[in-house]
């Protein structure tokens, strides 16, 4: 009597295509070192598995830009485009705002969604620092305010109404060339972008710390001073954000707010049903 084979069970045919969607991931891999290579050393190219958004990025070139390494996490928007699944229907994102870790670089940010029978299984991820851009229009503008300085007395004869004032020492043709932050981007003009920002973190600490920052800087008050309301607010920032598709991000916001675990379960679920 001849043995017969079993169908793989759910698990096991999940499973099988994680390791599939990865295999598909990895083939990308070899554009990472290229693209690095044709935009130089200001520009981090990376590449996302999206099956494992805590330790995401599975190669990467120029990695300096940011700060992160092979591991690194997802970003909080890669987080929220994997958590709109099928309703995100476009195919990139061209010219959105990106932040560093420590927010100290400026960073104009592109995004491909690689996709595999339909669904986003990865993204590379293109960032551009904007520090030398940034000092070469305030150098521009500094030359052409003392060169040509713009006055900003309404001739007598003039009809406020119908004059304009310059917004910026720059002239039009320069700024649109070296935009002096990522600020500065047409969103609307950008493909795909709609506005769009990312956060670039190096862990998952980190992401959550982020936000809690924030919430300080923008309340006035310690950590430990904060109301109930302003706790729920945290955290429904960091739902919004697509943190809690991270492994061990209920541990690491109760660290920070000092609570008990349980208690983030429970704002967590108070927060949802609002």
């Amino acid at each position: 009597m001849e043995d017969t084979i079993e169908p793989p069970d759910g698990a096991e045919r999940g499973q099988a295509q994680v390791l599939e969607d990865r295999r598909f991931v990895m083939t990308f891999k070899p554009l990472v070192e290229f693209l690095g290579k044709v935009y130089g050393p200001m520009t981090e190219v990376a590449l996302h598995d999206a099956s494992q958004p805590n330790s995401s990025i599975v190669a990467i070139a120029n990695g300096h830009v940011s700060g992160r390494g092979l591991g690194a996490p997802a970003t909080d928007l890669m987080l929220r485009i994997l958590g709109r699944g099928e309703a995100e229907n476009r195919d990139y994102l061209v010219g959105y705002a990106g932040h560093s870790a420590n927010s100290a670089t400026p960073l104009v940010s592109s995004t491909f969604f690689i996709r595999r029978q339909g669904r986003i299984v990865g993204m590379l991820c293109i960032n551009h620092d904007q520090t030398a851009l940034s000092r070469l229009s305030q150098a521009v503008g500094e030359v052409r305010q003392a060169y040509f300085p713009l006055s900003t007395e309404m001739p007598p004869a003039a009809d406020a109404s119908t004059v304009e004032a310059p917004s910026s020492s720059v002239p039009p043709a320069v700024a649109s060339e070296f935009p002096s932050s990522p600020s500065r981007i047409n969103h609307a003009s950008a493909v795909g972008s709609a506005a769009e920002e990312e956060n670039l973190s190096l862990s998952v600490e980190d992401m959550a710390q982020r936000v809690v920052n924030e919430a300080v800087s923008s309340t006035g008050r310690e950590l430990s001073r904060f109301s109930l309301d302003e706790r729920m607010g945290v955290i429904r920032e960091l739902d919004a954000s697509g943190y809690f598709l991270l492994k061990g991000s209920i541990s690491s916001i109760a660290g920070l707010l000092d609570v008990a675990e349980s208690t983030i379960y429970r704002y967590l679920q108070q927060s949802r049903k609002r």
